[in-house]
């Protein structure tokens, strides 16, 4: 199997039982409350994380894509305590289902502002994604 691959896999594990989690600790914790909990277990990644990559880190204020960097980290942390906000109003199975389609967000902007190909089986995939969308929230 291709390393991609395998990450991409473990990744899928990873983020599966991130929603699951969520909503078992929003039994019975507040959305405010268990956001902060989600992120003091991020914070105890950090360290992993800074001894992976910490080598390839430096400041670099004048390069733009050290700011998308930037910027993509802030969307991701906001996504977060909406993401809990829905999961302690909705249902795990609807709420995980919808929030995970957020590639058709990153396929619309590729095919717009980066001039990506949306090739027939892109845009099938993304109609579908939409419709499923529609469907779970009705």
């Amino acid at each position: 199997m291709r390393p991609w691959i395998t990450l991409s896999l473990a990744t899928l594990l990873c983020w599966g039982l991130w929603g699951f989690l969520g909503k078992l600790g929003g039994r019975t914790l507040a959305p405010g409350h268990l956001l902060l909990v989600t992120y003091t277990g991020m914070v105890i990644v950090y360290p992993l994380v800074m001894l992976l990559f910490g080598k390839d880190f430096r400041i670099d204020g004048g390069a733009r894509d050290q700011w998308y960097a930037l910027a993509a980290g802030l969307v991701c942390g906001l996504g977060f305590p909406l993401f809990y906000l829905a999961l302690s109003g909705g249902q795990v199975s609807k709420v995980v289902v919808i929030t995970a389609t957020y590639p058709v967000v990153t396929v619309l902007l590729a095919a717009w502002l980066l001039s990506e190909p949306l090739t027939v089986k892109t845009a099938l995939g993304t109609a579908l994604a939409v419709i499923g969308i529609v469907l779970l929230s009705t």
